[in-house]
């Protein structure tokens, strides 16, 4: 007999004082919660921003080289991808992030 499953959604607000900002890319990886680019308001943002629940502490790490919102992310084999997302003018690119480090590297760049 087949088995239903049920996904519930729901929604975690989390105030970031170091950078509060809205259409961010968000990934979680070993229960930290990486916050990435995102909009304040006035500018795009290039910032990586991270929450620990456990400590209730965000932290920052190294920025991207690119200004963007509207961003998707995901995590992959350690490392974070930040992928499209809106400058203020164009579409953007992909790049990753060693997770340990939070160092950007080029991971190929590609009109969206």
């Amino acid at each position: 007999m087949p088995q239903a499953f049920f996904i519930t959604q729901f929604y975690l607000t989390i105030f970031n004082p170091l950078n509060p900002i809205f259409i961010l890319g968000v990934s979680v990886m070993n229960g930290l919660v990486y916050a990435v680019g995102g909009f304040n308001g006035s500018l795009r943002v290039r910032t990586v921003d991270v929450y620990d629940p456990i400590k209730d502490m965000w932290s920052s790490i190294a920025s991207m080289e690119a200004r963007r919102s509207t961003l998707g992310s995901a995590i992959l084999n350690g490392m974070i991808y930040a992928v499209g997302g809106f400058d203020g003018s164009s579409g953007k690119y992909g790049k990753r992030s060693q997770m340990a480090e939070g160092s950007f590297n080029l991971a190929g760049v590609s009109r969206c």
